[in-house]
């Protein structure tokens, strides 16, 4: 039997970045998938684990397709920046949810 990780949450929020490194995600061992979107007309850098720097990390251009983060980078707190400040930027969290002690099974 093939045993198969699927997300049992999946949350949508848009985050106001600034021209500082602002907290996009906070670390987290339950999460398994992560997409982001510049939906702003300027571009955002994204760092993994640590502050945002203006020309370090990951850049996402405006308006262009959602990016799924990588595996290896999924579970870290993740934080954004822009040169203007005030840009938006799209998230989609996926996480496991563990479930509830009232779970109840059919028989």
């Amino acid at each position: 039997m093939n045993n198969l990780l699927v997300a049992n949450s999946a949350d949508s929020s848009v985050v106001s970045v600034a021209n500082t490194s602002t907290a996009v995600l906070a670390a987290s061992n339950n999460r398994i998938g992560v997409t982001l979107s510049n939906a702003s007309d300027e571009a955002i850098d994204i760092s993994f684990g640590e502050a945002a720097s203006t020309g370090q990390g990951v850049r996402l251009s405006p308006n262009t397709p959602p990016w799924n983060v990588p595996v290896m980078f999924q579970g870290l707190a993740v934080n954004a920046i822009c040169a203007s400040g005030s840009k938006n930027l799209a998230v989609q969290v996926f996480e496991l949810v563990p479930p509830s002690p009232t779970l109840h099974t059919l028989s």
